[in-house]
């Protein structure tokens, strides 16, 4: 009962869990909104991931998760600080610390640091759990953040957001339903339909649905 995407991480099935990375792993890699826990030792020794990207969906990261990753210069965290799941076998005071999370062959990551957004909570500066921190300020290039963020400007019209089917129904006034396609609707945070209508010999009514 497990799952992978497109990157060759293995969750579990609901992908709740993230519980190993490829070690060929290089670059990039954002982990997807959902998940919520990562795994003890889940990219140990990925020694040419860059940078990591946590969705807001995060709570815990368990112990050792990046030990071996030499390479790790950036971290971005869209949501609360996570707890530390502190594994037994390494149950000492450096651990429990810092959990031991960024740790490259020869000890902690100096190069390192972990960016998180203002407002969210837990975090500390200059350093969280021994790692530097720093406030992460969004920065678009092509509507994209490096961190996973969407830029949204103002309202984007969608031609593929059709109605499956329209019905009709008579009574003291004539009522007409939409029916919308719900997957393509989810993909927008909010979203609201315009309908114009128009009237013979009058000026068109519009009318905004939230």
């Amino acid at each position: 009962n497990y799952s992978t995407d497109e990157q060759g991480i293995l969750y579990n099935k609901d992908r709740t869990v993230l519980l190993r990375a490829p070690q060929g792993m290089e670059g990039s890699c954002q982990i997807p909104e959902g998940v919520t826990y990562v795994e003890p030792l889940a990219f140990a020794y990925c020694g040419a991931l860059e940078r990591v990207i946590f969705p807001e969906s995060i709570t815990v990261l368990g112990g050792s998760a990046f030990s071996g990753c030499d390479a790790l210069t950036e971290a971005y965290f869209r949501g609360d600080a996570p707890t530390i799941d502190v594994n037994d076998q390494y149950a000492n005071t450096e651990f429990e610390e810092n959990g031991q999370l960024f740790y490259g062959r020869t000890g902690p990551l100096e190069n390192l640091t972990l960016y998180y957004v203002e407002g969210t909570e837990g975090w500390s500066s200059p350093t969280w759990k021994g790692y530097s921190t720093a406030v992460h300020t969004h920065s678009y290039e092509d509507g994209n953040c490096v961190c996973g963020a969407v830029e949204v400007i103002g309202p984007v019209y969608d031609s593929s957001l059709t109605f499956l089917n329209k019905t009709f129904s008579m009574g003291s006034e004539l009522a007409v339903y939409y029916l919308i396609n719900n997957s393509v609707v989810t993909k927008y945070p909010t979203f609201y339909v315009e309908v114009v209508k128009e009237v013979y010999g009058e000026e068109s009514i519009t009318q905004v649905y939230y």
